[in-house]
């Protein structure tokens, strides 16, 4: 499966998933309300064993460990991360999904990151295509 993000302009942006040869679902979204929400579910799918047919329609599971880690910075101390997310998956009743530790937690980090940087220095209408184990 492939991924492409286009940087349609600053306030815009559109992804598409593609398997190998066609395209199953493009959408054009407002960058402030969705690209550290997406980049998380994509970093997500870089790193851990998901299988999806749709960039905007996850298990609950998965949409709530992207609730849990969006937006990962830096400079942040992964355990209290991990506490958080174990907090979440607890009060629902449910182990922590695929048993995310400190390395998975910063795999998940660099990919984020490493796509925020990528993103950012994009001019409009370039693309980024990535490329996701099924």
């Amino acid at each position: 499966m492939i991924i492409k993000i286009k940087k349609i302009s600053n306030i815009h942006f559109e992804l598409s998933l593609i398997n190998e040869v066609v395209i199953l679902e493009t959408r054009e979204l407002l960058t402030k309300d969705f690209l550290k929400h997406d980049f998380t579910h994509i970093a997500l799918l870089m790193v851990l064993p998901i299988k999806t047919t749709s960039l905007f329609e996850y298990p609950e599971e998965i949409e709530r460990l992207a609730g849990c880690l969006h937006d990962l910075s830096e400079s942040e101390v992964l355990q209290t991360r991990i506490d958080g997310v174990a907090n979440i998956f607890e009060a629902y009743g449910q182990p922590i999904p695929f048993n995310i530790n400190i390395q998975i937690l910063e795999n998940i980090r660099q990919e984020y990151l490493s796509l925020k940087s990528k993103y950012q220095q994009l001019k409009s209408g370039v693309c980024i295509e990535l490329k996701i184990k099924q």
